[in-house]
């Protein structure tokens, strides 16, 4: 009969091999497990660190974009306002949100004692973080290794877009959720304030103009891909995602649609209305607090509408704009309104990561900024 690998050993002498064999294999053992340890541990760090690092740029870089903001406020944003500083020494001292601190960077609770967080090569179109930390290993030491260093990074540059939206569409286009804040609504360009430019917190009066009307302010429907008869109206309740970029040559919608646009439009200050998420948003001409995905912060094509090709429904997009609408027509614009379509809003800024970055600073010069920036995060 064979010999079962599991029968009990006959004599002293397999008894003692068998001990021998265990004492042999069992540093080895414990010596793997212990290393398995220490470099799982390595790697949770890293994977921890590299996630906080990239919440804190993207959500940070945005300060860049800010009429009122800049590099140290960047910054700042971006590293520890709770318990000490994570910033390098001689780097400045954190007053912003903080993003870094909430994802496990820096000193305190959430974070890390011994982070050391630089900016290097940050300007006024990228924000870049990098952070070391020492990683304790707890096994290893046996054999004289204490610890392991991590050096993590991430950048997010920031600039006035070529372009807005990603990809293309190449079958139906409609939507029947909230998709996208870019709108077929083609509002006449302006560069300066004083004849209905774009300055942030500035009201306007959006007047539809109809069959060939122009000047500042006007607007009138556009249509983005494929032509259909409820193509418009649900692209401006749902939005477009794709991408459209300066220099594209868009088709006038034609007709004025009263219906469509008025219930399209106010489906959008209803969905903003009845979602908690952005009940403490607001825009006008003093501060503008917006969450991102509010769908009244609207994105228009700036179309030159006093142009002949334009005018004969062919139009180019010379830039893009963000409008806080507030209301159509009488009954939400009141007085300022002088037709059922006229929209009314504010000027304001956002800050988008669908879309194309130009070189270039964010700027409110319109071309090429307009207010709206586009930010991607590298890693």
């Amino acid at each position: 009969m064979a010999k079962s690998v599991f029968s009990r050993p006959r004599s002293l002498r397999e008894w003692g091999q068998t001990m021998a064999l265990m004492a042999i294999a069992l540093p080895t053992v414990v010596g793997g497990l212990g290393l398995a340890s220490d470099v799982g541990n390595f790697y949770y760090n890293y994977y921890k660190l590299q996630t906080g690092v990239d919440a804190a740029v993207i959500s940070s870089v945005t300060y860049l974009a800010s009429p009122t903001g800049g590099i140290s406020a960047a910054e700042n944003a971006a590293c520890n306002s709770g318990a000490g500083s994570c910033l390098s020494s001689g780097a400045g001292t954190p007053t912003g949100a903080s993003f870094g601190y909430s994802n496990g960077i820096g000193t305190g609770s959430g974070g890390a004692a011994g982070d050391v967080v630089t900016f290097t090569g940050t300007n006024s179109s990228n924000l870049k973080m990098q952070v070391q930390r020492t990683v304790p290993y707890y096994f290893s030491r046996l054999i004289g290794v204490n610890s392991g260093t991590l050096n993590v990074s991430a950048s997010a540059p920031i600039g006035p877009p070529t372009a807005v939206g990603n990809g293309s569409c190449t079958s139906s286009c409609n939507n029947t959720n909230l998709a996208s804040n870019i709108v077929p609504i083609g509002v006449q360009y302006e560069s300066a304030c004083a004849t209905g430019g774009y300055c942030m917190g500035q009201p306007i009066n959006l007047i539809y103009r109809g069959v060939s009307g122009s000047g500042p302010q006007y607007w009138g429907g556009l249509i983005f891909g494929p032509p259909g008869a409820s193509t418009f109206s649900n692209q401006l309740q749902f939005g477009w995602q794709y991408k459209l970029s300066i220099g594209d040559v868009l088709p006038a919608e034609t007709g004025a649609k009263t219906g469509p646009t008025t219930s399209a439009i106010n489906a959008r200050l209803t969905a903003a209305a009845t979602d908690p998420a952005f009940s403490a948003d607001h825009c006008n001409t003093s501060s503008c607090v917006i969450t991102p995905g509010d769908p009244r912060a609207v994105i228009v094509p700036l179309v030159d509408w006093t142009s002949p090709a334009c005018a004969s429904g062919s139009c180019t997009i010379i830039a893009f704009a963000t409008i806080w609408i507030k209301g159509v027509g009488t009954s939400g614009c009141g007085s300022s309104a002088t037709s059922p379509l006229d929209i009314c809003g504010v000027w304001t800024q956002s800050v988008i990561t669908s879309g194309t970055v130009n070189s270039g600073s964010p700027s409110w010069t319109c071309p090429p900024g307009c207010g709206i920036s586009v930010a991607k995060l590298n890693g």
